[in-house]
């Protein structure tokens, strides 16, 4: 699974830790050593599940081993912008239209080489929302 979000005329991706899964077609247009010379290191961040970017040029990165969302700012400083224990692995973000920011839960610690009694014994599996105070396109 891969990430991809955009700001302005930059496109993020984030491969996951899974293996053997083919990037986004975007990607695949460019030869390998074209893609090379696109590829820019934009900033820090945690160990993450979901990206998505707002207007304001932020990209915003969930932190899943700190039940947590950051922003990556345009000055490329990482901000924690909510942290809470009821975020079990968040790893997914979009905007909604009303100005709130949806976070899906999976509880991926919870589900991950357990038996299926330990999954439902864990749930249920959650989607937040909180208001960022600032705008992107919904669905993004």
């Amino acid at each position: 699974m891969y990430a991809v979000c955009a700001v302005g005329f930059h496109s993020f991706v984030e491969p996951s830790l899974a293996k053997n899964q083919p990037p986004p077609a975007p990607v695949l247009q460019y030869s390998p050593e074209a893609l090379a010379a696109k590829v820019e290191d934009y900033g820090p961040k945690t160990i993450s599940d979901g990206l998505s970017s707002d207007d304001a040029g932020n990209v915003w990165i969930t932190d899943p081993e700190h039940s947590a969302v950051l922003t990556l700012g345009p000055d490329r400083k990482l901000t924690t912008v909510i942290k809470d224990a009821k975020l079990r692995w968040p790893d997914g973000l979009s905007f909604g239209p009303d100005g709130w920011l949806y976070v899906t839960c999976s509880s991926l610690q919870h589900v991950l080489f357990v038996l299926s009694g330990h999954q439902a014994a864990h749930a249920p599996y959650h989607v937040f929302r909180f208001k960022p105070g600032t705008s992107a396109a919904p669905g993004h």
